[in-house]
């Protein structure tokens, strides 16, 4: 009776009750980790729009009073109409000033609730990830990686100063943690076993995934290439191209290949290549090291790191 309930297809069973309540603890991690970046990003937006205020106003006011000092009188009624558009401008300032002090409080108790053993208690209920939600799991941590290339990408083609260092760590990242660790389990365990269950390789959605995956190596060849001889807007052009290519990649394998492997693959089969995951993270990555590269991957993104 207990196997039945336990493998059974009927809502309400043990199995389905337990993944949602792990898939809910999760989102509700994310969701409040995605506040605080978001929070810590508009903070830092406004404060780059205060010093940028300040900067400009105290210029055009210092310009202005060379050329029409107030011993001579009021200056024209349009310099008088610019002074009254910089006084509007430092309010702004001030005002960026006031709400990025409440944002960066905001931030502060956020990070208390991260810290909260409320989340220590919810995750040690939480059973471990099935092979494909540690894949899934993976693609929003390498997902980081890949709006941090797009935000300095961006940077670097309107000529705005970028740290080759971002472009190094994003490179280690990717040929390391992307390459090495993620695409290495699914080359050397996932799509094999899904090909001796049958699912073609040659022409096939395996063989789409390879092809992605020896692609995207080109394109990050090309990059450190770029990066050896100080070519930035090579390396943003490069790491673009990749990041366009993981996106869709991505999506191919969350919404048809993993879910092709769940078909095919029974339960057991699939505990069994859980089980060779953390031997590969163990063995041939090293012990923290894939927790390493999750915390690089937050620190890159610009936000705080998660267990």
């Amino acid at each position: 009776m207990g196997e039945d309930m336990l493998a059974g297809g009927e809502p309400g069973n043990l199995v389905a009750r337990v993944r949602t309540h792990r898939q809910a603890v999760h989102a509700f991690i994310d969701a409040v980790a995605a506040e605080r970046a978001a929070a810590m990003a508009r903070m830092e937006g406004l404060h780059r729009l205060r010093l940028a205020t300040i900067d400009l106003a105290g210029r055009l006011r210092r310009a202005i009073h060379r050329e029409y000092p107030r011993a001579k009188g009021d200056p024209p009624a349009p310099v008088s109409d610019l002074l009254e558009w910089i006084a509007r401008l430092e309010a702004m300032a001030r005002r960026a000033t006031t709400e990025a002090a409440d944002l960066a409080a905001a931030g502060a108790a956020l990070d208390e609730r991260l810290a909260s053993s409320l989340f220590a208690n919810l995750f040690m209920e939480v059973p471990p990830m099935t092979v494909t939600e540690t894949l899934k799991h993976e693609h929003r941590v390498i997902e980081l990686v890949l709006g941090a290339i797009d935000r300095e990408a961006r940077k670097a083609a309107h000529g705005e100063p970028i740290d080759p260092g971002f472009f190094a760590q994003a490179i280690d990242f990717i040929r390391n943690f992307a390459d090495k660790c993620h695409h290495g389990k699914e080359e050397g365990i996932l799509f094999k076993a899904m090909a001796e269950k049958g699912v073609p390789v040659e022409g096939g959605p395996i063989g789409v995934m390879l092809g992605d995956h020896e692609e995207g190596r080109r394109f990050i060849r090309a990059a450190r290439e770029a990066l050896d001889r100080n070519d930035l807007r090579a390396v943003a052009d490069s790491l673009t191209r990749y990041t366009a290519l993981l996106r869709q990649h991505i999506m191919k394998e969350d919404n048809v290949l993993y879910p092709m492997a769940e078909r095919v693959l029974s339960e057991a089969e699939l505990d069994d290549l859980a089980e060779r995951f953390e031997a590969v993270e163990r063995e041939e990555m090293g012990e923290g090291t894939h927790e390493r590269y999750h915390g690089l991957a937050h620190s890159l993104a610009g936000e705080p790191a998660r267990r």
